[in-house]
């Protein structure tokens, strides 16, 4: 397979991680001091598993994150605990919303399966600082911690997008709400209305994707694909040669060569520290997984004492609850509810 583009899938966090305005595409090493990584840099296994604070194999059910992997469990952690149990509008538990911070910025299964850059990088800056609950609701400008522009069950009320229970100012980011036109409740923060039901125009890497009469802006750059001018929902596609939707990634190491629109594209997993190993059974997403097996996107949490235990890369990670403004972590529910922080009863 040749024609390819690599993609350093952690350089998607600079602007958040507070690692400085550097530029380029470089390797976040999780916050040690080290100095950046210059794209296509060999990562050895011994820095990352460093860079991840990895104290035992991949399979060990624990780990010390320092950085950024432990800035985004946090930021999941308090996303869920301040949120009531019934939302629809984002992943339902720590790990599920850490799994979609690793697929940020991946525009080929469209706007609503993955993590939208201005509203994870949001919520990754907001709970960097907040202390509880109500310092994180004025930061990210509601108390809907969406991680997709497209709510679930919302309706415009000005700009805000209003449900059951609670708000986003999308005038907070510089968008306004859009009433989706699907047959169903649905509200969008998005840029401006439009006409289409389905329509994507392309600026080179940029492009306006028209959905249901809301207009949203992305940018493929980042991931190392292409813009697609075609009226679909997949956004971004390989810049290699043809290929089949069909073919199974191809991994070298960390490295998966896998076929994205029709066109091949590359990959380099190692350089994802919240999903860090090839997947060769990957189909019609990412094809990176975690490299640990001690849990997954599906782990609804746990309590260790006063902290709450959430998933990432594989293994369990806990955040403080006390030091997010809560009194202690409260186990798994009835209903599915997922284990989370909160106030003695």
């Amino acid at each position: 397979m040749k024609g390819t583009a690599r993609v350093m899938m952690v350089a998607f966090w600079l602007g958040a991680c507070g690692c400085g305005a550097r530029t380029g595409l470089v390797a976040f090493d999780g916050g040690r001091d080290a100095a950046p990584r210059e794209s296509g840099a060999a990562v050895d296994a011994e820095a990352r598993a460093d860079a991840r604070g990895d104290a035992a194999s991949p399979d060990s059910g624990s780990a010390v994150l320092p950085g950024f992997p432990a800035s985004v469990a946090r930021a999941c952690a308090l996303a869920v605990s301040c949120s009531p149990n019934s939302v629809t509008w984002m992943p339902r538990t720590p790990s599920a919303c850490v799994a979609a911070f690793a697929r940020r910025n991946w525009y080929a299964s469209g706007l609503r399966s993955d993590a939208d850059p201005l509203l994870a990088d949001r919520l990754l800056s907001c709970a960097a600082r907040a202390t509880d609950c109500k310092a994180l609701s004025a930061c990210f400008g509601g108390t809907l911690f969406a991680l997709s522009r497209i709510v679930e069950g919302g309706a415009c009320k000005g700009s805000s997008v209003v449900t059951s229970a609670g708000s986003l100012d999308c005038a907070s980011f510089g968008s306004d709400c859009v009433p989706l036109a699907t047959g169903m409740q649905r509200a969008a923060c998005a840029k401006t209305s439009c006409e289409a039901m389905l329509f994507t125009q392309c600026r080179g890497s940029q492009g306006m994707h028209c959905s249901a009469g809301a207009a949203f802006d992305f940018d493929c750059a980042p991931s190392g694909l292409a813009c697609v001018s075609t009226p679909s929902a997949q956004l971004c596609r390989g810049t290699g040669a043809a290929c089949s939707e069909t073919e199974r990634p191809r991994c070298t190491g960390g490295l998966a060569e896998y076929c994205v629109g029709g066109r091949l594209a590359t990959v380099d997993c190692g350089q994802n520290l919240l999903a860090g190993a090839c997947d060769p059974t990957a189909l019609g997403t990412l094809p990176c997984r975690a490299t640990g097996n001690a849990c997954n996107a599906s782990f609804a949490g746990e309590c260790a004492k006063d902290g709450l235990v959430v998933c990432v890369d594989g293994r369990k990670h806990t955040v403080d609850c006390r030091t997010a403004g809560f009194e202690t972590c409260l186990g798994p529910g009835p209903g599915g509810t997922p284990a989370r922080c909160g106030h003695y009863l």
